[in-house]
């Protein structure tokens, strides 16, 4: 995943999303999404860093990412309760 801009932190409980990737970018290819995901993965209810992005290393490298709940995240969209 984390080659895709994705990295999860059970330790942390948070999902990061990288704020420009090309895997996500292509992944949205040909959809509304595709130019800019950033401005809709911030607006997200569980993003925890709709303000401003952070320094965090994903795939061996520091890149800005936004921060999830993923206790949250996971509720919804994994559990199956």
């Amino acid at each position: 995943m984390e080659r895709n801009g994705i990295k999860l932190s059970e330790k942390e409980n948070i999902v990061m999303i990288c704020k420009k990737n090309p895997m996500i970018t292509k992944m949205l290819n040909n959809t509304t999404f595709e130019k800019n995901y950033d401005a809709q993965i911030k607006r997200n209810d569980f993003c925890t860093t709709p303000k401003s992005c952070v320094q965090r290393r994903v795939a061996g490298h520091k890149q800005s990412v936004r921060l999830f709940d993923w206790n949250r995240f996971k509720k919804k969209y994994i559990d199956e309760d």
